[in-house]
């Protein structure tokens, strides 16, 4: 189904306090916009690989939502523990009555920081599939089959020059409610040791520029 809908922009630093007063100004604004529904997307540090699917974690609010979710065989969330204001915010829409579903990606904690494109990409096709916004994809799915080359060329210059890249998971921190629901070292093909994070970006960069 097509839908079409208008965009409502909020621009402002994300509050360290006083989070419900935060989420309620969102669901009073959504409510003057006549919101019918609420999707949030985001992404998460994982023990998992820049190879292949991205795994998709996510938490519906009503049986709807979760059916939705489970058809794009998007794993539901069952964390407890600290979490982000992202999470205040879907649960007070979900208070307030309006449908919300969330969900992240999991994406390699072995690279950091760097921009990564499959994550969006993942992201964005559970959101066409499952919710109907269109999204232009072709442009997205090149850079990422380039991103993943450049990051297997990484990979195989640590293993050729031992010390010139090496890896380690930055901290990942609690940054929404699925950030436990994916844990484990790296995996097998990386090469073990200390990463400087910054080393990769760089490598990346100039793969990408050059």
């Amino acid at each position: 189904r097509r839908v079409l809908f208008r965009s409502i922009l909020f621009v402002g630093t994300e509050p360290g306090l006083k989070w419900r007063v935060y989420s309620q100004a969102i669901v009073e604004v959504a409510k003057a916009f006549g919101v019918r529904q609420a999707v949030a997307l985001g992404a998460i540090y994982g023990g998992v690989s820049h190879r292949g699917a991205v795994p998709m974690i996510g938490w519906g609010s009503n049986p709807a939502m979760q059916e939705t979710l489970k058809s794009l065989e998007v794993e539901a969330a069952a964390y407890e523990g600290p979490t982000g204001v992202v999470t205040s915010v879907i649960f007070a829409l979900a208070d307030a009555g309006i449908p919300t579903a969330s969900f992240w990606a999991a994406l390699p904690s072995y690279l950091g920081n760097t921009p990564n494109p499959k994550g969006a990409l993942a992201l964005i096709d559970v959101l066409s599939r499952g919710f109907g916004v269109e999204v232009i994809q072709d442009e997205l799915i090149l850079t990422s089959e380039e991103f993943e080359r450049n990051v297997n060329a990484a990979i195989k210059k640590a293993k050729e020059n031992p010390g010139s890249i090496t890896f380690d998971a930055p901290d990942s921190g609690h940054t929404s409610p699925a950030s436990n629901e994916v844990q484990g070292g790296p995996p097998p093909e990386l090469p073990t040791g200390a990463e400087a994070v910054s080393d990769i970006e760089e490598f990346l960069r100039q793969s990408r520029d050059g």
